[in-house]
């Protein structure tokens, strides 16, 4: 989970231990505007007033390269974050900083730096934490600490140059021995977990980075501000597995990005502000997965934007964040993608009607089609079959416009054999474009998969599923907000 959550830039170290924290793991399930990607010319000044109010204005921003030519039109922006998305300037940078924080940071729960030189980054951060446990909570933390030791050992030995492979399988041994100690603690009514964690850091370039034909100016920067409390408190006395508690957790981060970026198309100043703020309660829950007693009640809400500005500073793209596929469209269009539109390539689907397909890692990507007719509601369904979590495709979903601009980008696939769900209502007639692709951080994966749409918004007689998971999109031990459901393995906290 560790380095799926920093390939995803948005779980902090905070969250590592909370697996219910579906942010940006987490590019979920949620409803979306046909034409969310669609921007108005403007010349707005103001920067970045998202949820949080603004941290940082347009003209804070480095000034564009002397010689370069800032931005005149959308269409001359969007060229430009095209050009940038062939590269991955920008999530090598957001990394250099993730790993500052952990090269300068600790495992002790709290630590404080600043102005930390690593690579092409200079970094400040501070994380303070405070929990309590009592009973069998204080043993699962021991057992819990030592767990998470023996996995950062692990991830050393994978980045090694020459991996170590019998020393790996030693310490997976003592891995395993450690989940089923963990399995066998006993736990009283009243046991009690709580505690709070607060995670900051910034980092800002040092230097003008180039990487292809794509500069990010010296000054640009990179800042997040997280904090997190929960509270468990056991109410049927039990061992890990049998025992029952009830829980309440809350979790918020904002995320402030400000770039300055010149391709061969010219420069354009980026600023994306975003808070993400989760709430969790459960009562007479369980820890065993397959245990579907109590009940759960999860709500999300994310706001903020992703504004370009372009010549003086005028506004020319204004991306509103609503939602957790508006901040994935967002994060999309200042990432690294390796994936191309080849509409030649499409096949067109039928209302109703389910077709399946398999992709790799290696590239392959399945496309489709869609005629819509401007005002209608349509609904997208599809799944991939999974074998094991060691060993399965991890399928994402993306929406083109018939210009080519993506409007939706999701990886919604949060548990085995879970139907996930998007729709959007189309904004003139015409034709979008449905890519089904791989996860790109998986490596030597493929799988099969089945989509569908329909304009009614129920789900699909049929099984769009290859297998029905119990109690799919029923409500009936899941809410949440802005969702079809969400899976009960990503509403327990990981232990």
């Amino acid at each position: 989970m560790k380095n799926f959550s920093k390939l995803s830039g948005n779980l902090t170290r905070a969250c590592r231990r909370q697996a219910q924290v579906p942010l940006l793991l987490i590019a979920i399930v949620t409803i979306i505007g046909f034409s969310m990607i669609a921007c108005d010319d403007g010349s707005d000044k103001g920067g970045g007033k998202g949820g949080n109010g603004a941290v940082i204005t347009v003209d804070e921003l480095p000034e564009f390269p002397s010689g370069s030519t800032p931005a005149g039109t959308k269409t001359n922006a969007e060229k430009i974050l095209a050009e940038l998305r062939e590269t991955g300037i920008i999530d090598s940078i957001r990394r250099e900083i993730w790993e500052a924080d952990e090269e300068f940071g600790n495992d002790s729960g709290n630590y404080s730096f600043s102005n930390k030189t690593f690579g092409s980054v200079k970094v400040s951060a501070s994380l303070s934490s405070n929990e309590t446990n009592t009973g069998g909570y204080k043993t699962l933390s021991d057992n819990r600490k030592a767990r998470n030791k023996l996995e950062n050992a692990i991830d050393e030995l994978y980045d090694a140059d020459s991996i170590d492979w019998t020393e790996i399988e030693r310490l997976e041994t003592e891995m395993d021995k450690l989940y089923e100690a963990r399995n066998d603690i006993q736990f009283a009514v009243g046991n009690k977990s709580s505690g709070t964690w607060n995670h900051n850091f910034k980092g800002e370039l040092t230097t003008a980075k180039t990487e292809g034909n794509v500069t990010v100016a010296q000054g640009s920067t990179y800042e997040s501000k997280s904090n997190e409390n929960w509270n468990d408190t056991v109410s049927k006395a039990g061992k890990f597995m049998l025992l029952r508690y009830n829980s309440t957790y809350y979790y918020k981060e904002h995320t402030m990005e400000a770039w300055t970026i010149t391709t061969f198309s010219g420069s354009v100043k980026v600023i994306l502000d975003a808070t993400y703020e989760y709430n969790f309660t459960c009562k007479n829950a369980s820890y065993d997965d397959e245990d579907d007693a109590g009940t759960e009640i999860a709500t999300r809400k994310l706001s903020g934007s992703l504004k370009v500005y372009g010549s003086n500073n005028a506004l020319l793209i204004d991306h509103q964040i609503k939602d957790m596929a508006s901040y994935d469209v967002a994060y999309y269009m200042i990432s690294y993608d390796p994936y191309t539109l080849n509409t030649a390539d499409a096949i067109p689907l039928t209302n109703n009607n389910k077709v399946t397909g398999t992709i790799s890692s290696e590239d392959l990507v399945a496309l489709y089609s869609i005629n819509v007719t401007a005002g209608t509601k349509y609904h997208i369904w599809w799944d991939d079959v999974d074998t094991s979590y060691d060993d399965y495709m991890n399928v994402m979903v993306r929406g083109y416009n018939n210009d080519g601009n993506v409007f939706f980008n999701m990886d919604a696939d949060w548990d085995l054999d879970w139907v996930n769900y998007h729709s959007f209502t189309a904004a003139s007639t015409g034709k979008v474009y449905i890519m089904v692709y791989p996860n790109y951080n998986n490596e030597e994966d493929s799988g099969s998969f089945a989509i569908a749409y329909n304009t009614t918004g129920s789900k699909p007689a049929f099984s769009v599923s290859f297998t029905s998971p119990s109690g799919a999109n029923s409500g009936s031990l899941r809410n949440i907000t802005d969702s079809v459901g969400i899976p009960k393995k990503f509403t327990q906290r990981f232990r």
